[in-house]
């Protein structure tokens, strides 16, 4: 765990309170599923690190200065892709109902998912609002992209 933290730190993936929120998720976690599910949930994290650090290298291309504050994940962050994890760890904990697994897995796979589409929507040249149907910049929330 605090080889994982550490790593957070060194690459300002985290806020100081997202680190905790982290921690929190981790030991519900740990506890319900032990090792396997820390490693699903390293998996998720360590991933998604290294697809916002691309995604942002992209962004930030041709500015003088890139504002770190904005790449780390806060708590707030961290509870919209881990808190179906941590109740389905709870869940499993106070139930020891296997079932408890696929809502772990899947929304570990699903906040996943979109980070990574987010990080290849960096790359779009075309970008489109399905919801407003108009052409929109990329990065905008709800934004589309063939890429």
């Amino acid at each position: 765990m605090q080889y994982i933290i550490a790593f957070a730190t060194s690459k300002k993936a985290l806020t100081p309170d997202g680190i905790a929120a982290a921690i929190l998720l981790d030991l519900a976690v740990s506890v319900a599923f032990g090792n396997t599910g820390f490693l699903v949930l390293c998996s998720f994290f360590i991933g998604a690190v290294i697809v916002d650090k691309i995604k942002n290298r992209v962004k930030n291309r041709g500015r003088t200065v890139a504002s770190d504050d904005k790449d780390c994940r806060n708590y707030v962050q961290v509870m919209a892709n881990g808190l179906v994890a941590f109740v389905s760890a709870i869940a499993f904990i106070a139930t020891k109902n296997p079932i408890c697994i696929i809502p772990f897995v899947a929304s570990l796979a699903e906040a996943f998912s979109d980070t990574v589409a987010s990080g290849i929507g960096a790359f779009a040249t075309n970008v489109y609002d399905p919801f407003r149907r108009t052409k929109c910049e990329k990065g905008l929330s709800g934004g589309m992209s063939l890429e």
